[in-house]
C-alpha cells in the first residue's frame, strides 16, 4: 500500500491480525488519535516557538519540536510493532504530564496529560497494562506533589508564569487531546460495532436464505429419495413375480398392471420383436384395450415413423412430455386419451429384445429420475425375459430329447420283439411260475396312462384285496408292467418304495439284457454274412456264384425260397 493509504486509519498496519476484530479496532482507534495529537504537538509546538522567540527561553523550542517529532515517526512508521508503538507515545505523554507536574505543580496540564496516559494504556493494552499504568500515574503524581512541596525538586516552567494566553492554550490544547481520545474510541468502536451488527444482519439473512435453500433442497432430495425408494419397490416386485415360475406371457401381463397400478397410469404394454426382426409385436398390455391388442398381435414396424419403433431402431429411449409435439408419435385409434409417453428399450448385452411402453393421460408425466430407474428396469426385463426364453428353449430341448429318447426306447423295443417273435409274460402264483399270460385291464391301464393303478376289492369269501399295477419305466418310456395282488387294504409305504426302487433297477436290467442280446444277434449276423460271402467268393464262374448265393441264403436265413437273378438293363 502507499504510504498515505498506510497512514489512513481505514487501512489496518500489517503488523496486526486480519481475523481479530478486536486488535483491529484498536489498531484503527489508536491511529486517529495519533493523528489528531499529531496536529495538536505541531499546534503546541508553533506556539511555543512563538512565544519563546520573544520571551528568549530557546531551549524549550528544540523541546517542543522533539515531542512533535516522536509523535510523528509513531503515527506515520506503522510497521513498527503495535504494543512498542503504544508504549512509545504512552512514555511521551507521561513523561510531557511528569513535566509538568514539576514545572507548574498540581496543575490541570498534568493531570489532564497523565489521565491521557493511563488512558491509551488501558485502551489499546488492555485492561492489566492499564491497571499498571494507573499505579505508576498516581505515584508520579504523589511523588512530584511532595518533591513540589518539601521545596526538595522542582523544574522551571516551560514559559513564564506572566503569560495567561498560553496557560490557556495549554489547558485547551490538553482538553483537546484528552477528549479526541474518548470521541475518537468511541467513534470508531460504534462504527465497528454498527458494522458488525450490519455483517451479523447480513449474515443471518444470508444463514436464513441458505436455510431456506437447504430446506428446499433437503424436500427434493427427500421426493426424490421417495421415487427412488418407490422404483426399487418395483424392481423387487418384479423379481418376486419372476420367480414364480409363471410363463413369459403371464409373467410380462403381471409386470404391466404392476407398473399401471404403481404410478397410475393410463396404458402399459410390452413389445417382444418378432421371428423376421423388422417389427415388435404386443405381448401384455393393460386394461380391456390392451388384451384385445394383445390377442389381435398388433405390432409395429421397427422404424422412426413410430415413438415405439424408433426405440426399437436405436435402442435408446424417447420420452414425449407432450405427444402433439412429438414427430414420431403414432396415435392408436384405440388410445384416444394419450397425452405423454415414455418408450423404453428392454435389451439385454445390448441387445434389442423389445419395448417397455408407458403411457399417460397428462402432460409432462415423467421425470429424468424416472426415465433413468425405467431405463434399469427395462434392462432388468430384458434380463429376466432372455433368461426365461433361454429356460425355455432349454425346455423344450430337454421335452425333445426326452420324447426322442422314449422313442428309440419304444422303437428299439418294438423291434427286439418283432425280430425275437416273442412275446415276454411271467405270472407267479400259488407258488408256481407261468409264462405267455396275457397282461389283464389294470396293466393295460397302467402301460396306457404310464401311472401307477392302485385298486382295493372284496372278495366273495368278505376279504379285502389290493392291486397295484406299477408300470416299468426306462428313462420316461414305459417298457412293462409289475401287476402284484396284495391281501388287505393297504401296502406300507416302505414296500411301496421298495418296489418303486425295484422297478428301476428291473428296467435297467431288462436294458442291459436287450442291449447285449441285440449284441450277440449283431455278432452272430456279422458271422453269417462272413461265412456266405466266403463260399460266395469260392467260385469264380458267374452261374457258381449267383447259385451258391441262392443256396447260403436259403439255409442261413431257413427260407421256403430264394431268387437270385442279373436282368439286362434294356428290359
Amino acid at each position: 500500500m502507499s504510504f498515505f493509504q498506510a497512514f489512513s486509519p481505514s487501512k489496518p498496519s500489517k503488523t496486526i491480525d486480519q481475523n481479530n476484530l478486536l486488535a483491529l479496532i484498536r489498531d484503527r482507534v489508536f491511529q486517529l488519535i495519533l493523528i489528531i495529537f499529531t496536529f495538536l504537538a505541531i499546534s503546541v509546538a508553533v506556539a511555543v516557538t512563538i512565544i519563546v522567540l520573544q520571551s528568549g527561553q530557546l531551549v524549550n523550542i528544540p523541546i517542543a519540536w522533539s515531542l512533535v517529532f516522536f509523535i510523528g515517526v509513531i503515527t506515520f512508521f506503522r510497521n513498527f510493532p503495535y504494543r512498542i508503538r503504544v508504549f512509545g507515545f504512552s512514555a511521551i505523554l507521561f513523561v510531557a504530564a511528569t513535566y509538568l507536574l514539576l514545572s507548574t505543580g498540581f496543575s490541570t496540564h498534568g493531570l489532564l496529560l497523565m489521565m491521557g496516559f493511563v488512558i491509551i494504556v488501558t485502551l489499546f493494552n488492555g485492561v492489566t497494562d492499564g491497571i499498571i499504568s494507573g499505579v505508576i500515574a498516581l505515584a508520579s503524581i504523589f511523588l512530584a506533589g511532595g518533591l513540589i512541596t518539601t521545596g526538595t525538586f522542582s523544574l522551571p516552567p516551560v514559559l513564564p508564569a506572566t503569560n495567561p494566553g498560553f496557560e490557556w492554550l495549554i489547558g485547551g490544547l490538553s482538553f483537546l487531546g484528552l477528549s479526541s481520545i474518548a470521541i475518537g474510541t468511541i467513534t470508531v468502536t460504534f462504527n465497528a460495532l454498527q458494522h458488525t451488527v450490519k455483517n451479523q444482519d447480513s449474515l443471518i439473512s444470508s444463514l436464513a436464505d441458505e436455510k431456506n435453500n437447504m430446506t428446499s433442497m433437503l424436500s427434493k432430495q427427500s421426493n426424490e429419495l421417495e421415487v427412488f425408494n418407490h422404483h426399487i419397490d418395483l424392481h423387487t416386485e418384479v423379481n418376486r413375480l419372476f420367480t414364480e415360475q409363471k410363463g413369459t406371457a403371464q409373467f410380462l401381463s403381471d409386470v404391466v398392471n404392476l407398473i399401471e397400478k404403481a404410478y397410475s397410469l393410463y396404458h402399459v404394454g410390452v413389445y417382444l420383436k418378432g421371428e423376421n426382426g423388422d417389427s415388435v409385436i404386443l405381448q401384455a398390455a393393460t386394461g380391456e384395450t390392451g388384451r384385445v391388442l394383445a390377442e389381435q398381435k398388433f405390432h409395429l414396424k421397427i422404424a422412426k415413423n413410430s415413438i415405439i419403433g424408433y426405440v426399437a431402431l436405436n435402442n435408446e429411449p424417447r420420452y414425449a412430455p407432450n405427444v402433439e409435439d412429438d414427430s414420431s408419435y403414432y396415435q392408436n385409434p384405440m388410445l384416444p386419451y394419450t397425452r405423454c409417453e415414455l418408450s423404453i428399450p428392454i435389451s439385454y448385452q445390448n441387445r434389442v429384445l423389445g419395448i417397455l411402453d408407458l403411457q399417460a393421460d397428462h402432460e409432462n408425466a415423467f421425470s429424468s429420475s424416472d426415465i433413468r430407474s425405467f431405463q434399469l428396469l427395462g434392462n432388468l426385463i430384458g434380463a429376466l425375459v432372455s433368461s426365461r426364453m433361454m429356460a425355455d428353449r432349454l425346455e423344450k430341448v430337454q421335452q425333445d430329447v426326452d420324447q426322442s429318447g422314449k422313442s428309440n426306447i419304444r422303437q428299439s423295443w418294438r423291434n427286439h420283439l418283432q425280430t425275437t417273435r416273442r412275446i415276454y409274460g411271467f405270472q407267479f402264483k400259488d407258488q408256481k411260475l407261468t409264462t405267455d399270460t396275457v397282461p389283464d385291464e389294470h396293466s393295460q391301464s397302467a402301460v396306457e396312462n404310464e401311472n401307477l393303478i392302485r385298486q382295493t376289492d372284496t372278495l366273495e369269501n368278505g376279504s379285502r384285496q389290493t392291486i397295484l399295477a406299477l408300470p416299468i419305466k426306462l428313462r420316461g418310456q414305459v417298457i412293462g408292467v409289475l401287476d402284484m395282488h396284495f391281501n388287505g387294504a393297504s401296502i406300507p409305504q416302505d414296500l411301496m418304495q421298495l418296489l418303486d426302487a425295484t422297478s428301476n433297477r428291473l428296467a435297467l436290467a431288462l436294458e442291459n439284457a436287450r442291449l447285449l442280446e441285440e449284441l450277440k444277434m449283431r455278432a452272430e449276423r456279422e458271422r453269417l454274412v462272413g461265412d456266405i460271402s466266403a463260399r460266395v467268393r469260392s467260385s469264380t464262374a458267374v452261374q457258381d456264384i449267383l447259385g451258391a448265393a441262392a443256396v447260403e441264403l436259403g439255409r442261413s436265413l431257413g427260407v421256403s425260397e430264394v431268387v437270385v437273378q442279373l436282368r439286362s438293363t434294356e428290359e
